[in-house]
């Protein structure tokens, strides 16, 4: 499952897995992120994707504020400062990524539906 990224200020976009959008928001998290759309922020004590994800689902698809995204950008940055080299590559990069669509302002998410065997004619 991917979820796509738009800034429509900037145009800058990005097509992130889901699972990794879940992790780098709970890294956020972890540096002062007070998300606008959570009514609760992830448990600290799991990095365990299935443990995070109802927690960050909120952000998989909608709009996200000029104020949430200013925030998370701060967040993003200081998961950079502070454990940015130690990251996974994958992890690192989509921090990158979510940090410049951020900081150019609101933006909006959007969840890529599955598409079927029969609307891609992969059957026959």
């Amino acid at each position: 499952m991917f979820v796509q990224i738009i800034n429509q200020v900037s145009g800058r976009r990005a097509r992130m897995a889901a699972r990794t959008l879940g992790k780098v928001l709970h890294l956020a998290c972890f540096h002062d992120w007070q998300p606008e759309r959570l009514a609760s922020a992830p448990p600290s004590a799991s990095w365990n994707t299935e443990v995070i994800m109802p927690y960050v689902s909120p952000y998989l698809s909608g709009s996200v504020s000029q104020a949430d995204a200013a925030s998370l950008a701060a967040g993003l940055k200081r998961v950079l400062a502070s454990e940015g080299s130690g990251l996974p590559s994958e992890l690192y990069l989509a921090v990158l990524g979510l940090l410049a669509i951020a900081e150019a302002g609101p933006f909006t998410l959007e969840l890529e539906e599955k598409k079927s065997a029969e609307s891609t004619g992969a059957h026959r």
